[in-house]
């Protein structure tokens, strides 16, 4: 199914825009920046599918390994995908991800060594790669961030690249240097301590014969402006302001052009030929992060650090038009509201809507025009942290998690879920769009999908024993002896694996099981640190399909066969909280027998919870923990679930 292509360096998924909404002149849509045209987000007429399925290839055009870590997002023009990637010397540097903000001072100060990649968007495969630069970073960046989180810019000749050490590059299409220019050292961190250094995270942007970079750090912040041909400096403008992490947007209007930018504490607008300051508003938060959206002539800023301001500012404005205290409108500023704005994930406007995510997952959907709130949703109705922006085509709203679950949503003032996709992998990039594909980045993959492509291998098959709503207490549910040859439990849902970004777990079907069975499933993996939930690898079954929950209040106990290098933790996830066991095993197959009793609350303090066995969704084998670092295997096969008064009469 997959076509795998291995970088020499690691992967970079972020979110971070480029201004310039130039289009090919074949009429071919482009996707040239974060978030494609003008930092919209918005791709109607390139219909990427609704569903796909990463695990069997249905609608998975290709699939490219790339190891390692970042957050770049990929840009695209006609059939190249650009993106770049920065390679530490320290083989496990340091990640995290998920909803933890408290502070980490964790970081990799190692050499790392930055490259651009031109990829294939018919075939996945890597054009050329041309190295940046090598050497130790001057500046930390957050375990959450990396050194390559810019993402680059094009304008169809042109591509420009920023990264961590402030080296400002432009290649041509073929990757040969045109220029490099050297900004210094960018010095971006947390608002409330200067000492505490994040990594810059703002991209450049190409507007005309310009490319434009937004510096904002502790000291010294400027905007920028280089001329393309060259790389001299055509413009600086000093920003009185400390870091922040977001990139600019030009709103081409029929007077003028206005540079927007986001700011820790205020709001700018330049004119991108000169850097001269058009108008400024206060109100935005510090630590402010996501990217300016145009719509029609209103400008949405949002910020969410702290405090989460949303404001609407009509375009064509002068001089200070900050709010006065007490209101919410004036002659420039439509609406807005105090409450609302993402911390994280840019806002998105479409089909007359404004849809902004917040970081645990709740979406809230705004009249764009006039600040009404149509509706607030928890994003498929179930935790999660949220770092990628939302983007639109056909009516439809992608919104990807961080677990790497992309739910699509139909555009409009109610919550309707068309779709979950799993990609089995830490995504904190923003997807991009262009001529039919949906092109995503997870921590270790690039990914194309495209309607259309048949599966390699089945994604579900007829469920001979359907996951029962309630387990009966008289009832045994044979629910996976692997016998059919497949890695399908008999509820026709798929196994599955899941990592914490760091560490690695490669599920397959072996030969010969527990109890003279002829096949079992088999677990080979790396247990590595470095991310915030800690080293995790397991393997796990989703009960019905990861729909609605089921009820195993009348379980019994859970009887299976097992074997491995190391011990492993099985658990029932009910209600939230993991439910289960350490199981230690050998060499040598072993039968094991677990009660509904023994099914102790292994995710949450010890007594924080009471098996209840309500509104349960999966079952999971897990390696975790700081002391069980490094290689294992584990082995599985014949697991069956009883209800409490078969499991007093199961056969002894």
């Amino acid at each position: 199914m997959e076509r795998l292509r291995v970088f020499l360096g690691f992967a970079l998924v972020c979110l971070v825009p480029m201004a310039a909404g130039a289009q090919g002149g074949d009429d071919r849509f482009q996707w040239p920046s974060f978030r494609g045209p003008l930092a919209s987000g918005v791709a109607d007429g390139q219909n990427p599918p609704t569903l796909w399925d990463a695990e069997t290839g249905h609608n998975v055009l290709w699939k490219t390994r790339v190891p390692g870590l970042g957050h770049s997002s990929p840009v695209i023009w006609d059939d190249r995908i650009f993106l770049t990637t920065a390679v530490s010397d320290d083989p496990d540097p340091v990640f995290r991800y998920g909803p933890d903000g408290r502070m980490d001072r964790r970081s990799d100060r190692e050499r790392n060594t930055w490259f651009v990649y031109a990829i294939d968007r018919q075939g996945g495969d890597v054009l050329w790669v041309r190295e940046a630069v090598a050497e130790a970073p001057e500046i930390s960046r957050h375990p959450k961030n990396s050194y390559a989180s810019a993402t680059p810019a094009t304008d169809g000749k042109h591509v420009a690249v920023l990264i961590a050490t402030g080296n400002l590059f432009l290649y041509d299409f073929d990757g040969e240097l045109q220029w490099q220019v050297d900004l210094g050292p960018l010095d971006s961190g947390a608002s409330y301590d200067d000492t505490y250094q994040w990594g810059a995270a703002s991209s450049p942007i190409i507007w005309e014969n310009l490319v434009i970079v937004q510096a904002d750090q502790q000291e010294g912040s400027f905007i920028a402006a280089f001329d393309v041909a060259s790389g001299e400096e055509v413009w600086r403008t000093e920003r009185d302001l400390i870091s922040a992490f977001s990139t600019p947007t030009v709103h081409a209007g029929p007077e003028r052009a206005e540079l927007i930018t986001n700011g820790a504490g205020t709001m700018f607008g330049y004119d991108p030929m000169t850097g001269a300051e058009l108008w400024r508003m206060s109100g935005s938060s510090n630590n402010t992060t996501p990217t300016p959206v145009v719509d029609g002539e209103l400008i949405y800023l949002t910020s969410g650090y702290r405090i989460r301001p949303i404001f609407a500012i009509r375009t064509g404005a002068s001089g200070d038009i900050s709010l006065a205290e007490g209101t919410n409108s004036n002659d420039h500023v439509a609406w807005s509201s105090p409450r609302d704005g993402p911390y994280m994930a840019s806002p998105l406007v479409y089909q007359g809507y404004l849809y902004v995510v917040a970081t645990n997952g709740v979406l809230t959907v705004f009249d764009a025009a006039t600040g009404e709130r149509a509706y607030r949703r928890r994003i498929g109705q179930r935790g999660g942290a949220y770092t990628a922006s939302p983007i639109a085509a056909d009516g439809r709203v992608y919104l990807t998690s961080e677990d790497g679950d992309v739910f699509v949503i139909r555009a409009g003032p109610e919550y309707e879920e068309l779709a979950m996709n799993s990609m089995d992998e830490v995504c904190l990039a923003t997807p991009a769009i262009s001529e039919g594909q949906l092109i995503i980045r997870t921590t270790n993959h690039l990914v194309a999908l495209s309607n259309g492509i048949a599966p390699t291998m089945a994604g579900s098959k007829p469920s001979s024993t359907p996951f029962p709503e309630n387990l009966a207490s008289d009832q045994v549910l044979a629910f996976d002896d692997f016998e059919d040859g497949d890695l399908f439990a008999h509820t026709g849902v798929r196994w599955h694996t899941f990592t914490n970004g760091v560490s690695s777990a490669d599920l397959s079907l072996i030969a010969g099981g527990g109890a003279s069975t002829p096949a079992a499933a088999r677990v080979d993996g790396t247990l590595a640190s470095g991310a915030a939930r800690g080293p995790l690898a397991q393997m796990y079954q989703p009960f019905d399909r990861g729909g609605n929950p089921v009820s195993l209040e009348n379980l019994g106990g859970i009887r299976f066969h097992a074997r491995g290098s190391h011990a492993f933790e099985l658990t029932v996830r009910c209600s939230g909280v993991g439910f289960g066991q350490r199981v230690e095993v050998g060499d040598d197959w072993r039968l094991v027998e677990l009660g509904a009793d023994d099914l102790k609350p292994v995710e949450v303090p010890e007594g924080a919870a009471l098996w209840d066995g309500a509104r349960c969704t999966g079952l999971y084998l897990s390696r975790r923990g700081e002391s069980e670092l490094g290689e294992f295997w584990f082995e599985v096969d014949e697991f069956t679930l009883y209800g409490e008064d078969a499991w007093e009469s199961r056969p002894r």
